[in-house]
C-alpha cells in the first residue's frame, strides 16, 4: 500500500519491521522501490532475497524485471531472464510482459519481438507493451499495424499507446479513426486517453480540437494530466501567453494538484514569454512545499526547466543556484547551464563547467553548439579548432549529418576572423542553410577582405542560396565600405525587385550611408526624408558624421537638429556640431 502511494521510507519502516520476511513481503518491497524509480536498490534487494536462500517466483522475476527496465540495467536483465529460461517461466504472461518491456527500454525492440512472438496465449498487456515499444523505439508505423492486428478489445492503455504512435507519424486521418474508436467505447472522459489525444491534436497543429477535447469533459473529471496537456497544447502552437492563463485556472482549483510535468510546462511558457516573475513564483511555490521540494533536487526536468528559464531572463547566478542543488545532472542540465553562462558573455566559466561536464559524462552535439558560440564570442581560436577537431574523431556525431552544429563551426570560425575556414566547411559539407554563407559573407566584411566578399556572393548566386533581408545588409554595407553606389543601388532595388524581400529601415540606413560615404550628402538626405519608417538616431548619425568630414555645415546643423529631437542627451551629435562650428569658424 505504502510503495503504491509513493510512502517508500514507510513501505521499508513496514518490511524492515517484519520478524520472519517471506518470499510475498520481499517481492513487494522490491516492487515498492521498483515502481517508485528505485530501480538499482530493488535489484540490490533481490539479489539479497536470493542470498537468503528463497527462491523467487513469476511475481518477484516480474518486479526484479521492472526494477532492471527503470534502470535500463541489460546485464542483470539478460541474467534474470537465464533463470526465468532455467525455470521455464518464459510462457508466464506477466513475466514475458515483464522480459518485453526491459528489453524494448533498454533498446533491444528485436528481443522484445522474439518474446511477444513466442508467447501463445497473448492478454491485451502483452500488445499493449508492444506497441508501446515500437512507438518508443520511434516504429510507429509498425506500432500501428500491431494495433489493427489485435484481436482483443482495447483498453486506455492500448488507446495512448495507438495515438502516440499517430503523434509520431503526426498521421490525423488515423488519429481521428482512434479518436472515434475512444469516443463508442465512452473513455472520451479517461484522463490518460483525453490527455493523449489533447496532445496529439496539439502537436499535429489542430488546437481547436484539442481545445474541444478538453472542454468536452466535465470539470470534475479534469486531472492535472488533462490540464497539463492542454497548457503544452497552447505553448507548443505558439500561444505561450494563453498556456500561462491556463495555468493560472488551473491553480484556482483546490482540489486539481500541480505535478511536476506541469511544472515544467508551465515553466517552458514562462521562458518563452521572459516571464521572470511567474517562474520565481512557481521556483517558491516548489521550494516551500515538503512534499514537492525533492523536485529540486531529483527531478531532473522541473530543475533543467527552471535553469533554462533563468538563463534566459539573464539571471545566471539564480540558474546555478538549481544546477547545483541537482542530484543526479543529465546531459541537459550541464546544457542549461552552459547556455545560460554562453547567453551572459562568460567565456571561462563556459570552459570550466565544459570541462567538469566531460568528467562527469559524454557531451553531445547541443553541448558541443554551446561551446563553440561561447569560443566565437571571446574568439577562442584555439579551443574553438580543438572542438572541431574532437567532433571530427568521435564519429558518432558528425557535422554531415548534424546541420546546426556544421553551422556552429561555420560561425566559430567567422567570430574568430578565418571566414576561408567557414567557406572551406560549407563547401565540404555542401550546407544549403543561408545563414551559414551569410554569417561568412559577414565576417569577410568585417575584416575588410572584399574581394572574398564578392567571390563569395558570386558563390552563393551559383549555388541557387537563397537570400534573407541580412544577406542585403552585407552586401550593402560591404558596397558602403567599398564606395561601390551604383552596385549598392543595383543590391537595393533587386530586394523587393527579384526576391520580394521587403525592405526595412536597416537597408535604408546602409543606402544612407552608402551615399553619405561617397559624398552624395543631398541625395543621403533626401532618401532619409521617403524613408517609409521612423528613422533613428543611428541612420542620421551616418549622415551627420559625413557632413563633418565634407564640411557641410548647414545641412549638418539641420541633422543635428533631427538627432537632438529624438534623443535630446546624445553626446555625439554634440560632439560633431563642436568639431564643425570649430571648422566652419576656422
Amino acid at each position: 500500500m505504502y510503495g503504491k502511494c509513493g510512502s517508500l521510507q514507510r513501505a521499508w519502516d513496514v518490511f524492515d519491521a517484519i520478524p520472519n520476511k517471506d518470499l510475498v513481503s520481499w517481492t513487494a518491497i522490491i516492487t515498492a522501490y521498483a515502481r517508485n524509480g528505485h530501480g538499482r536498490q530493488a535489484i540490490h534487494l533481490y539479489h539479497e532475497l536470493e542470498s537468503q536462500g528463497f527462491h523467487p517466483d513469476a511475481f518477484t522475476y516480474t518486479a526484479a524485471l521492472d526494477a532492471c527496465s527503470s534502470s535500463k540495467d541489460l546485464t542483470q536483465g539478460k541474467a534474470l531472464h537465464s533463470k526465468i529460461r532455467e525455470r521455464n517461466l518464459e510462457s508466464n504472461a506477466a513475466v514475458a510482459n515483464a522480459l518485453m518491456n526491459m528489453y524494448s527500454n533498454c533498446g533491444f525492440l528485436d528481443l522484445a519481438r522474439n518474446i511477444f512472438e513466442n508467447v501463445k496465449e497473448r492478454n491485451v498487456i502483452s500488445w499493449n507493451t508492444m506497441i508501446r515499444a515500437n512507438t518508443q523505439c520511434g516504429h510507429f508505423g509498425k506500432a500501428l499495424e500491431l494495433y489493427k492486428e489485435m484481436d482483443l478489445r482495447p483498453t486506455p492503455a492500448t488507446f495512448v499507446n495507438a495515438i502516440a504512435a499517430c503523434c509520431g507519424l503526426l498521421d490525423l486521418s488515423q488519429g481521428k479513426i482512434i479518436h472515434c474508436q475512444v469516443r463508442s467505447m465512452g473513455l472520451e472522459e479517461n484522463a490518460i486517453v483525453a490527455s493523449a489525444l489533447i496532445d496529439f491534436y496539439g502537436k499535429c497543429g489542430r488546437l481547436d480540437e484539442a481545445r474541444g477535447v478538453f472542454d468536452r469533459i466535465k470539470h470534475r473529471s479534469r486531472s492535472a494530466h488533462v490540464w497539463t496537456a492542454i497548457i503544452s497544447a497552447y505553448t507548443r502552437s505558439g500561444h505561450p501567453a494563453r498556456a500561462l492563463e491556463i495555468y493560472r485556472e488551473m491553480a484556482s482549483i483546490r482540489e486539481i494538484h500541480p505535478d511536476a510535468v506541469t511544472f515544467v510546462a508551465v515553466l517552458n511558457a514562462c521562458s518563452i514569454l521572459r516571464c521572470l516573475e511567474e517562474g520565481r513564483q512557481i521556483h517558491r511555490m516548489i521550494a516551500r512545499d515538503q512534499k514537492r521540494r525533492s523536485m529540486l533536487e531529483e527531478n531532473e526536468f522541473v530543475a533543467n526547466s527552471l535553469i533554462n528559464l533563468y538563463g534566459k531572463c539573464g539571471c545566471v547566478e539564480d540558474a546555478r543556484k538549481v544546477f547545483d542543488l541537482i542530484k543526479n545532472r543529465d546531459v541537459v542540465s550541464w546544457n542549461s547551464i552552459i547556455s545560460a553562462y554562453v547567453q551572459q558573455g562568460n567565456h571561462r566559466e563556459v570552459i570550466h563547467l565544459f570541462q567538469r561536464m566531460e568528467s562527469a559524462l559524454e557531451p553531445n552535439e547541443i553541448t558541443f553548439q554551446s561551446v563553440l558560440a561561447s569560443c566565437s564570442q571571446a574568439r577562442d581560436f584555439d579551443l574553438g579548432c580543438e572542438i572541431h577537431a574532437r567532433i571530427d574523431r568521435q564519429g558518432s556525431i558528425t557535422l554531415a549529418r548534424d546541420s546546426k552544429l556544421a553551422i556552429a563551426v561555420v560561425e566559430m570560425y567567422c567570430g574568430c576572423g578565418f571566414p576561408d575556414r567557414a567557406q572551406r566547411i560549407i563547401e565540404e559539407q555542401r550546407i544549403p542553410d543561408s545563414c551559414a554563407w551569410t554569417t561568412t559573407l559577414a565576417a569577410y566584411a568585417h575584416e575588410s577582405r572584399l574581394p572574398e566578399f564578392f567571390e563569395l556572393y558570386l558563390e552563393m548566386e551559383l549555388h541557387g542560396v537563397d537570400f534573407d533581408a541580412v544577406t542585403y545588409v552585407c552586401l550593402l554595407t560591404a558596397c558602403s565600405h567599398a564606395g561601390m553606389i551604383d552596385r549598392g543601388r543595383d543590391f537595393f532595388s533587386s530586394m523587393a525587385d527579384d526576391r520580394k524581400i521587403s525592405q526595412a529601415v536597416e537597408h535604408y540606413a546602409c543606402v544612407v550611408d552608402l551615399l553619405a560615404r561617397a559624398g552624395w550628402l543631398t541625395q543621403a538626405d533626401e532618401l532619409i526624408r521617403v524613408i517609409p519608417f521612423e528613422v533613428d538616431v543611428e541612420t542620421y548619425m551616418a549622415l551627420l558624421g559625413a557632413c563633418r568630414m565634407q564640411n557641410d555645415f548647414c545641412l549638418g546643423c539641420r541633422i543635428v537638429r533631427r538627432v537632438l529631437q529624438l534623443n535630446p542627451c546624445h553626446l555625439g551629435a554634440y560632439s560633431l556640431l563642436h568639431n564643425m562650428l570649430t571648422n566652419f569658424a576656422s
